[in-house]
């Protein structure tokens, strides 16, 4: 087995993200890996285009994307596994991309006909 440290766990909050979340935390459990949870608060999703400022802790995006990476926190806990909860704004793709670069490991799910998607980078 490839010895992952690192490990990004990318959710949306949707349940098409469950059998990845599940897949993510199951591999850490046994590689030992360290996982981070990202959810993106889409910038796109704001109500005013110009601003693009991110949104407070009192936003209900931000409630929603702390809600989503809790509930991978939660379920790492049942596993054994730790996981470091990360809620960032912006473009998801960009910035999954970016945070994927200091793992080894990044996990999401699709709404394709596959359950998962793992990138090894």
């Amino acid at each position: 087995m490839i010895p992952y440290k690192r490990m990004l766990i990318t959710t949306d909050g949707s349940d098409k993200t469950g059998p990845s979340i599940i897949y993510g935390l199951d591999m850490a459990k046994v590689t030992g890996a360290e996982v981070t949870a990202l959810c993106v608060i889409d910038e796109s999703d704001y109500e005013d285009p110009m601003n693009t400022a991110s949104p407070d802790a009192e936003s209900v995006l931000y409630q929603q994307s702390m809600k989503a990476v809790g509930s991978i926190v939660d379920q790492g806990k049942t596993r054994g596994v730790h996981v470091r909860p990360l809620v960032i704004s912006g473009i998801p793709a960009s910035e999954i991309a970016q945070a994927s670069a200091d793992h080894d490991l990044t996990v999401m799910g699709t709404a394709g006909p596959y359950r998962y998607i793992a990138s090894f980078c």
